[in-house]
């Protein structure tokens, strides 16, 4: 049998691919028309593995669920806003500020500490998004300012800071409710239908079908590369020490940034990639 970092590599690389094609269709797609249609092709593919679907749960818990894939979906638009209007060597490297959010809400809902060496990984982070938005000599606080001025940014970190929520809650919902794989499947089964639902309300679906024809072998690859990585994360956790698997899967953000950025021909990769690499550090030093 592979050991379990084969697997979570594997997601990890898989979900890098995602958000690099991701990119590449919101060159050409909006970000609600780009999540409406990929929820659709989503749920063909929930659909077709249904027969190997996890048992139902009980209604209170599907309505919980309900409830998480509401917020996730709204966290995945702004996401996506952001995406389209950020370089993605410069937004994939800022996804690992999430554990900085996640341990401020552990600390208020769940009673968390936060130990010496989380200290030290929440200065990383800090550190690692500075060099992010550049150094500056005349004002040292311009690259931290310049970090919340953009609507783009404002937008991926409110999804972050809700993403963060939603981790918290998962944690409390994967003790005491629910399977990790009952959930993940028809969490996702309840985002496509919101995604699909509220495009319908805004723009009555008009550009789904033309996406379809023109984009929808992308955008299915993108699904079924986004599902394979959930799959495979899945696993890995399911043989290894949560605290080992999920810095593992961050390296997805090293992944995408040095593929996205020398395909998409960005600037200033050597000191993304060297930011992202002090992110991930502290990202590490949080979850051990």
């Amino acid at each position: 049998m592979m050991e379990w970092y084969v697997y979570v590599l594997s997601g990890a690389f898989l979900l890098a691919l995602a958000d690099v094609w991701t990119k590449k269709l919101l060159f050409k797609e909006h970000s609600l028309e780009f999540l409406s249609t990929r929820a659709v092709t989503t749920l063909v593919l929930l659909l077709i593995v249904a027969p190997f679907a996890p048992k139902l749960p009980s209604w209170p818990v599907l309505l919980l669920i309900f409830f998480v894939s509401l917020t996730i979906s709204i966290s995945l638009w702004l996401e996506i806003k952001a995406l389209k209007h950020l370089e993605i060597s410069v937004m994939e490297p800022l996804f690992n500020l999430s554990p900085l959010f996640l341990v401020v809400f552990a600390y208020f809902f769940l009673g968390e500490r936060l130990s010496w060496l989380q200290g030290v990984g929440v200065v990383c982070l800090i550190i690692g998004a500075y060099i992010l938005e550049g150094i500056s000599h005349k004002n040292l606080l311009a690259p931290l300012q310049k970090l919340f001025s953009s609507s783009p940014m404002i937008c991926l970190l409110s999804a972050l800071v809700l993403f963060s929520a939603v981790s918290t809650f998962e944690k409390y919902l994967f003790g005491h409710a629910v399977a990790a794989l009952t959930y993940v499947y028809f969490v996702w089964v309840f985002i496509c239908l919101d995604l699909i639902i509220l495009d319908a309300f805004l723009y009555r679906l008009k550009w789904v079908r033309s996406d379809l024809k023109k984009y929808g072998w992308l955008t299915f690859l993108v699904s079924f590369l986004h599902l394979s990585s959930i799959t495979l994360h899945l696993v890995g956790v399911s043989l290894a020490p949560v605290s080992l698997a999920l810095p593992t899967r961050r390296l997805s953000t090293l992944f995408a940034t040095f593929l996205g950025g020398k395909l998409y021909h960005e600037k200033g990769l050597s000191h993304r990639v060297l930011a992202c690499c002090i992110l991930l550090a502290g990202v590490i030093l949080i979850i051990i």
